[in-house]
């Protein structure tokens, strides 16, 4: 557990969660296993404590409130440019045994967003719009890109990966 502490002052000092060094670069400079993060906060402080730490986490970023966090989403889904804003509206910390990824399973929605495809910019809603019934394939992978690319940025800001739950 000291290397949790370790660890811990190393995030403080490069103003975790808001840093502009990605976590898992900061736990690989500390020779901290990013992989036992959130059990190792259970251990230390509790379920309790580390529920809270976990919510005030995604509070500093911004995630909770009404505007959300800006997500870039070139390389993922659109091109260079495109953006999205996740809303984290709830958590809930859930046991997975035998899955080590994905212990915070979260209720969320989008904000203020802009995909831009072969040059034309289109909100999700235009996107949905103008989606046929033979199309509904190419929806869900839209969406399971924008997932990936908001799961993974909550990772390296974070060093806690999220499951993306129900979206309002």
């Amino acid at each position: 557990m000291s290397d949790l502490k370790t660890f811990l002052k190393v995030l403080e000092k490069y103003n975790y969660p808001n840093s502009s060094v990605d976590v898992p670069t900061l736990a690989k400079l500390s020779s901290y296993n990013i992989d036992n993060f959130s059990d190792d906060l259970e251990h230390t402080i509790g379920n309790e404590k580390t529920f809270d730490f976990i919510r005030n986490t995604f509070y500093k970023l911004g995630l909770t409130h009404d505007s959300g966090l800006k997500i870039n989403l070139g390389g993922y889904a659109g091109e260079l440019g495109s953006y999205i804003y996740l809303i984290i509206n709830d958590i809930d910390i859930i046991k997975n045994p035998g899955f080590d990824e994905g212990n915070i399973w979260t209720d969320y929605s989008f904000g203020d967003n802009l995909l831009i495809f072969d040059g034309e910019s289109k909100t999700l809603d235009d996107i949905y719009e103008d989606v046929g019934l033979g199309e509904l394939g190419e929806w869900d992978e839209l969406l399971d890109e924008i997932n990936d690319a908001c799961v993974d940025e909550i990772y390296k800001k974070t060093g806690f990966f999220i499951l993306m739950g129900d979206q309002d």
